[in-house]
This record gives C-alpha cells, structure tokens and sequence, in this order.
C-alpha cells in the first residue's frame, strides 16, 4: 500500500461573533470531478515535500492556498488518517493538524488558488455538522475539546 503523508492547519477566525474557522471547498475543476460532487476541507492543508517538517508545510500549504502568511500554533496538534485509491491502488493517507490564528480582515485579502474554488467561515459548532467524514468530524470535535480547555 502506498502511503502519503500531508500536513495542515485549522485557521480560526479569531474576531468572529461566534468561534470559526475557514473551511475550502476544493476545485472540481482541478480535481476533475463532476460539478455536483462537493468536497469540503477542514483547512488548507498538502503534501510533505522533501527537507520540510510538518509545521513548514503546513505554513507553506496555507500560502498556497490561500495567500495568508500565517504563524503556526503547535500547542494543537490532530491527526486524521484514511485510506483511499488512487491509480488503482489502496493509498495510506495521514494528515496532521495545526491551528493558525486570523482576523476577518485577513479573510478579506484571501486569494485562493486553483485547487480551491471558494472558503467559508464557519462556526465551528456548525462545522462539526456540516462535514461528511468522520475523520474531519473528530478532529473538530478534538479542536473543541482544546479550546474548551483554554
């Protein structure tokens, strides 16, 4: 099985009426699916490309992405892992978690990449219902715990 391994963040919106995060809705465009087939994001979030550690790519995925240059903040830290197919073949996916911290102004001069075709702020309670994959449910749920906590 061919394993991949990526890394991300959950970006918060810091000043929002209610507790948030920017959710993307990936390109179906770039990703060659059906128009109809929506696939949402927790956060911007990639590959690990060689000589980088989480935190970088991370950081780099989040500029990708959406344009912001952010701070990474590693006191949060969740991993969801998968399997999927690709070329026909089982893939072990892991992802790994960080949070970034923004304001709405921020939000304002995000530019978004080809792969995502528009974000979303979201309250994070309505996050959690909204996602389809339990593995992206769990990490909000983990996200919620933590800031629960602070």
């Amino acid at each position: 099985m061919a394993v991949e391994r990526s890394a991300g963040a959950i970006v918060l919106i810091t000043d929002a009426r209610a507790p948030s995060i920017l959710i993307l809705e990936q390109s179906s465009k770039f990703y060659h699916r059906s128009p109809k087939t929506v696939v949402l994001d927790i956060g911007p979030k990639g590959h690990i490309e060689p000589g980088e550690d989480e935190i970088a790519a991370a950081r780099r995925e989040i500029m990708e992405e959406t344009g912001l240059d952010v701070e990474i903040d590693t006191s949060f830290k969740a991993v969801k892992e998968y399997v999927y197919r690709k070329n026909g073949r089982n893939v072990d996916k892991r992802v790994t978690y960080f949070i970034s911290r923004i304001g709405m102004q921020d939000v304002r001069s995000i530019r978004l990449n080809q792969e995502i075709s528009r974000y979303r702020v979201i309250p994070i309670a309505k996050a959690a219902r909204m996602l389809r994959h339990k593995s992206d449910k769990e990490v909000i749920q983990k996200l919620q715990d933590y800031l629960g906590k602070r």
